[in-house]
Formats: structure tokens, C-alpha cells, sequence
């Protein structure tokens, strides 16, 4: 999740589909409930009040930026009386959501491999972590455990790429390599 002030009264807000999937908001859901949508406009404007401590902030308006396979982008416009003097740019919060977890794709099980030892070596093979393959590429969900997202997030672009597919479309149509140690396992046994 990623806020950024475009405007003195309005906020980008842009969450990926990982996300979302894994706050309980499914593709369907969303397109056939408007109240998920509510749900999910209540959170935004909980979160932006929180980060730039506002009191009591409405939204006048929430747009739809834009929608891509990565994520979704939602332009908020407050009330102007709810606008302080907050500074313009990005603002990431430095704990998204518990339990966060986020999905990279590798064009060989090496490269799963090469991530596992380098994760052994700053000793985060703690994290639950599955492995899946689909399309002749392999698909790694790992959970945010105690280590920042930024480093998880660093560490693992380094090998291989992040995902367009959810976690539950790889559950669907992927085959399940490992299920909830991949790491450990790949670091045990190569």
C-alpha cells in the first residue's frame, strides 16, 4: 500500500491485488458487491487520517485512477476543512498489514534457491513460505513475518520478479511445489 498527497486536498492511494486478495477481498467480490467496495473506501480513508493525523476527515469523493494486474490506484478528495499543512510526496507506512505476504516469480528453481540461502545467511528462513509452478515458471508466496517489507521486497527482486497472479489463483491453477516451507525446504536439501 502506497499514499501519496497529489493535491492539497487529495491522496493517491494504490494497493496491489496481493493485498486486497489477502485482506479477504476477492476479484468476484468486488465486482458483484458494492458493499466491498465501502468496506474497502472506509479503510482508505482510515488509513490516509491516521498517517497525516487528521481529525475526522470525510471523503467527498473517491475516483478510480487507474486498474492494471498489479493494482489499484483511488484518487481520495477530502473535505477541504479536514486538510492540514502535511508534506506533498509518498508516504509508505512502514507496516502495511499484518501477516502481509507477497509473491515473486523465477524463471528457475535456481534462482528460488539462490534467495533461500541468501535468506539463510541474514537468518530469515523463519517466515512461512509456499512454492508453486504454473506456466513453466515458479511462483514463491512468502509471508512478511518480522522482516520489513522493503528488505523482503529488495531481497527478492534481486533473483526474480513480482507477480501479476494472486495467491489464490496460483492455488487454483498452479501445482503445489512446497506448501508453507518452501524456503527452509529449498535451503535443507540444495
Amino acid at each position: 500500500m502506497k499514499l501519496e498527497r497529489i493535491a492539497l486536498n487529495q491522496i493517491k492511494y494504490s494497493i496491489s491485488f496481493d493485498e486486497l486478495s489477502f485482506k479477504g477481498m476477492t476479484e468476484e467480490e468486488m465486482l458483484e458487491k458494492p458493499y466491498v467496495w465501502d468496506a474497502l473506501f472506509d479503510r482508505m480513508l482510515d488509513e490516509a487520517c491516521r498517517m497525516y493525523n487528521l481529525q475526522d476527515c470525510e471523503a467527498m469523493a473517491v475516483e478510480i485512477y487507474s486498474m492494471n494486474a498489479n493494482e489499484l490506484v483511488l484518487i481520495l478528495t477530502l473535505d477541504d476543512d479536514d486538510m492540514v499543512d502535511f508534506p506533498i510526496g509518498i508516504h509508505e507506512p512502514s507496516i502495511i498489514f499484518e501477516n502481509d505476504f507477497v509473491i515473486f516469480v523465477f524463471d528457475s528453481i535456481d534462482d528460488c534457491i539462490f534467495l533461500a540461502k541468501r535468506m539463510s545467511d541474514l537468518e530469515r528462513l523463519q517466515s512461512i513460505s509456499s512454492l508453486y509452478m504454473f506456466k513453466d515458471q515458479y511462483y514463491l508466496v512468502m509471508m512478511k513475518g518480522n522482516m520489513r517489507q522493503e528488505s523482503l521486497l529488495a531481497l527478492g527482486e534481486e533473483y526474480g520478479e513480482r507477480s501479476t497472479y494472486t495467491w489464490a489463483y496460483l492455488e487454483e491453477y498452479g501445482k503445489t511445489i512446497i506448501d508453507k516451507t518452501a524456503m527452509q525446504t529449498l535451503y535443507a536439501n540444495f
